[in-house]
């Protein structure tokens, strides 16, 4: 555990304190550096409280989170830095096998596989999250080739990994002069630039557990009328979708030996692919799947409290169409269980803590 000593674990937040004391309380027993960037009109005055020292942080800047994410780049001063949920969990274990991975491969990001969870009635449910990302690698020499690689399939595997510090500081100088209307822009760049820089990958261990109860904070900043597609291709969107290259590309101007204009096409190209992807992802998800996926979109931009109400009719109404709620969420355990059986390392003894919290 002592290379979470070498990590900073970058938390932007907006409007969820509660789970900020959680997350505190969790990493106060880690020599990981935590930075937190709280975005809500009023501070936590606890996690100010708690986090008076070199190693947790607590800054209250509402700001957007373009302004939030560059101005992080000067609070990392560790080898490897990764960008944090509010409202989730990293297993302790896993962060220091990525590090070590890193080492291994020269690889300039690496992260793991993920749990959906939730909490209900005294218990912590989950199930597979993005079983897509199992064995991924995105190791050409190629540049170009990379970029491509990386948005197909469509997961998050590399915005929640963990990076080389000089890797992530760069990429944050994208949001330096960019802002967006859309949801998903800094995901797509974030990971553009990633891959442009070098090799990245996922081991086969569980490392995130990635939260399905709370409204995303997206609502603050971003008009989520939008999908992304939309948005890349609405005329009165250009001056944004102009910025969205500009800030990739001002990025990559302080990379070495590399011609712009070409980096350019690269990123245009692995747009359109990124786009395709989606469009062709959502043809192949069964009724009971868009139904699920639209509900979850939508349950994310509600309040905590009107999806816990909600959630039982739900689950109930779904099960008209195919959906059964039981073989989805289980006891978490039984989930980390079934990863277990496929072969994937789990870390039972620090899952149980996490559950704990």
């Amino acid at each position: 555990m002592k290379k979470l000593s070498e990590l900073t674990l970058i938390v932007p937040s907006y409007g969820r304190h509660d789970y900020l004391l959680r997350l505190i309380d969790f990493w106060s027993n880690t020599p990981v550096r935590l930075k937190i960037l709280d975005g809500s009109e009023h501070p936590c005055q606890e996690a100010a409280r708690f986090c008076s020292n070199d190693r947790m942080s607590y800054y209250h800047l509402p700001f957007s989170i373009y302004e939030r994410f560059a101005y992080a780049s000067q609070l990392i001063d560790t080898p490897y830095a990764v960008f944090f949920g509010d409202d989730e969990f990293y297993v302790p274990s896993a962060l220091c096998s990525c590090i070590r991975k890193i080492e291994q491969e020269n690889l300039v990001a690496c992260g793991g596989l993920a749990l959906a969870f939730y909490h209900h009635a005294g218990c912590v449910y989950g199930r597979k999250r993005y079983p897509e990302m199992k064995g991924l690698l995105n190791d050409s020499p190629d540049a170009r080739s990379r970029i491509i690689k990386s948005v197909t399939p469509v997961v998050p595997s590399v915005i929640y990994a963990v990076h080389r510090s000089e890797v992530f500081k760069n990429n944050l100088k994208i949001f330096n002069h960019f802002d967006s209307s859309c949801p998903g822009t800094s995901e797509v760049q974030f990971t553009l630039m990633t891959c442009l820089q070098g090799a990245t990958r996922i081991i086969n261990e569980l490392y995130w557990l990635r939260s399905c109860e709370n409204s995303s904070v997206a609502t603050v900043d971003w008009d989520t009328q939008y999908h992304f597609h939309e948005w890349y291709k609405d005329p009165a969107k250009k001056e944004e979708v102009d910025s969205f290259f500009r800030g990739m590309l001002n990025a990559a101007s302080c990379l070495p030996t590399l011609d712009l204009i070409e980096v350019h096409h690269w990123f245009e190209e692995a747009v359109n692919v990124y786009i395709q992807s989606k469009i062709e992802r959502k043809k192949n998800m069964r009724k009971a799947d868009v139904i699920t996926h639209h509900s979850m979109a939508l349950a994310r931009y509600l309040p905590s409290s009107i999806t816990q109400i909600i959630r039982p009719i739900y689950n109930k109404a779904m099960t008209k169409f195919g959906y059964d709620w039981h073989k989805e969420f289980k006891p978490i355990s039984e989930a980390a269980a079934e990863l277990t059986a496929e072969g994937t390392m789990v870390d039972f003894n620090q899952l149980e803590l996490i559950v704990e919290k």
